[in-house]
C-alpha cells in the first residue's frame, strides 16, 4: 500500500484515536506480508498523488480461462473495473511512479510513528 501523507495528517476529532489508528498501521507494517509506504508531502503536487484509490487485481493463471489483470476503483456512485490493456498499462505506470516517489518501508514507518506521536501530544 502507498498512502499519501495528507491522509495520515487529516485528523479525526479524537486525536488520540487517530494516533492509535496510525500505531496500528505501524504494527501491521511489521508483518512479513504487509508493506506500507508513504508518499511524503515533500513530493509536491503530483498527478498520481490525487488520483484516488485503486487496487490492481491479479488472478491465478493456472485456471482454464485466466482472468486479465483488473483495476478496481470504488467511488461514491459505485465501483469501476478497468481491464483493457492501455488502462492496465496506465495504472501500472502510475504505480511505478508512485513507488519511485514514496518513502521506503522503514522511512515510512518512522514518519507514521512521528505523526502518531504528534497526534497523541496534541491531546
Amino acid at each position: 500500500v502507498i498512502l499519501n501523507e495528507a491522509v495520515l495528517r487529516r485528523p479525526l476529532r479524537d486525536l488520540s484515536a487517530m494516533g492509535r489508528q496510525i500505531d496500528a498501521l505501524v504494527v501491521a507494517s511489521q508483518q512479513h506480508n504487509i508493506r506500507i509506504r508513504v508518499l511524503p508531502l515533500s513530493a509536491g503536487l503530483y498527478r498520481w498523488a490525487s488520483a484516488g484509490t485503486f487496487t490492481m487485481l491479479d488472478f491465478p493463471t493456472d485456471v482454464r480461462e485466466p482472468e486479465p489483470t483488473t483495476i478496481y476503483m470504488d467511488g461514491p456512485c459505485g465501483a469501476a473495473y478497468l481491464d483493457k490493456a492501455h488502462e492496465i498499462q496506465t495504472y501500472e505506470d502510475g504505480w511505478r511512479s508512485l513507488g519511485e516517489r514514496a518513502l521506503d518501508a522503514d522511512e515510512s514507518r518512522k514518519l507514521m510513528m512521528t505523526i502518531a506521536e504528534e497526534m497523541t501530544d496534541g491531546t
